[in-house]
């Protein structure tokens, strides 16, 4: 309810509500100057800002759902809280994209309508870094304004009502970061108590407005989920946590594991839900089903592993979307890129020496063969023709099980270590 002070412009006041039909309606207005009428000088009224449904959908604008404005990221009047561990690439990921929707370039493959004016603040790092992260994307420098001065949630706010009047057609607002910006206030991120009110003020803002706004933060040590009082996420709009791909289908931020560049973005919310497979390039954000193709992606897991134990398991190892990897596998199983042992898959030029025998082409062998001078055998994944006489693509060994003992080969014959047994240890040879 919204209190009015009674004054002696009553009629004014309820003439004014009578034709301000697009806020209140019509007969709504009316009857509040039927009350401003009846009531005495010196009261204060009440007037209800509730609508009737059908009031609402006068606007038909109302039926269409927000528009994108960065794909992926934000949609139009919303806020997005992006979370992710130290360095690894929020600012990077926001930033590129805002350099791209900037000069109107499409975002992960997906067009913009327009070139958006955008207004970043650089809290979290030196304006100049933002400055020159801007000029190396190629953004365009008339449409991105950079404000690094406001700290506390108060100075925030502030400086987003003066600085939205005096630069028209904002449609997008990144805080970078939110962490910052509860530090310099003294609010508690885990107390509830302290974060939902500040953060609150804050989403309200960008309701009212009818701007987008990312709230870049960060997450705690397992890179999972954003760090503090599940108030934060309960008043944004959409939450997304960029994290590390790990060799499951879950992330693994183990800080064991050697980072190669590739992230899963994790969307949950009102807006934005689903996973997002992205690799970055020479500064740049992109989806990795398109920088990398699936035929590609999988046949370099498999050269990296050496085997999978199932197309699901292939699929995790590749990354990129599932439906599309496993019509890949078949493609590649179909045209003899890929082979079967029951589930396990390999690549085409390599076999399980693990069933006590021999391998040599397609046909079983005795465990101790004569040597085959037209045969080369190797380690790793790596293959080339059977026979011929063209030079070898490196310096692998070209003889392991078939060159007899005495020879140049540091590897024993197996005459010397007995038949390999199901036990042992796959031995990738050519066939």
């Amino acid at each position: 309810m919204t209190t009015i002070a009674a004054t002696d412009l009553e009629l004014e006041v309820a003439q004014a509500l009578i034709e301000d039909g697009e806020r209140f309606g019509r007969a709504q207005a009316q009857s509040a100057a039927l009350s401003f009428s009846r009531r005495e000088v010196g009261q204060p009224v009440q007037l209800s800002t509730a609508r009737s449904l059908g009031e609402w959908l006068e606007n038909e604008e109302i039926l269409c759902p927000p528009r994108s404005v960065v794909p992926s990221l934000v949609v139009q009047g919303r806020v997005t809280l992006l979370s992710g561990r130290e360095k690894i690439g929020k600012s990077t990921l926001v930033a590129g994209a805002v350099a791209s929707v900037s000069a109107g370039k499409p975002v992960f493959g997906e067009a913009t309508a327009w070139p958006l004016r955008v207004l970043w603040y650089a809290l979290d790092e030196h304006a100049t870094d933002t400055v020159r992260r801007f000029e190396k994307l190629g953004a365009d420098s008339s449409q991105v304004f950079i404000n690094d001065q406001p700290r506390t949630v108060d100075q925030l706010l502030a400086a987003l009502k003066c600085d939205i009047s005096a630069i028209p057609g904002v449609e997008l607002v990144v805080v970078d970061t939110l962490s910052r910006v509860f530090a310099a206030s003294g609010v508690d991120p885990n107390s509830s108590r302290e974060v939902e009110p500040a953060i609150s003020r804050l989403v309200d803002y960008f309701h009212r407005r009818d701007v987008a706004c990312i709230l870049l933060y960060h997450t705690g040590k397992g890179g999972r989920e954003y760090r503090g009082s599940t108030a934060i996420g309960a008043t944004v709009d959409d939450i997304l946590t960029l994290r590390r791909r790990g060799q499951t289908e879950e992330d693994d931020f183990d800080d064991e594991i050697s980072d190669d560049g590739r992230r899963l973005l994790a969307q949950d919310g009102r807006n934005l839900r689903g996973r997002l497979h992205l690799v970055c390039k020479n500064g740049l954000y992109g989806l990795y089903d398109h920088q990398e193709p699936a035929r590609e992606r999988i046949l370099e897991a498999l050269r990296h592993h050496g085997s999978a134990a199932s197309r699901s398991a292939l699929c995790k190892l590749a990354g990129g979307r599932k439906k599309d990897a496993l019509r890949t596998i078949e493609e590649l199983i179909a045209d003899g890129s890929i082979r079967l042992s029951g589930r396990t898959l390999f690549l085409a030029l390599e076999r399980d020496l693990g069933d006590g025998s021999d391998v040599r082409g397609d046909q079983l062998v005795s465990a101790a063969p004569e040597p085959d001078v037209n045969a080369r055998w190797m380690l790793g994944s790596g293959g080339f023709p059977q026979g011929g006489t063209d030079s070898e693509p490196n310096r692998e060994p070209r003889a392991m099980l078939s060159q007899p003992s005495g020879s140049q080969s540091d590897l024993p014959h197996p005459r010397e270590t007995g038949t390999v047994s199901r036990e042992a240890a796959t031995v990738r040879v050519l066939i």
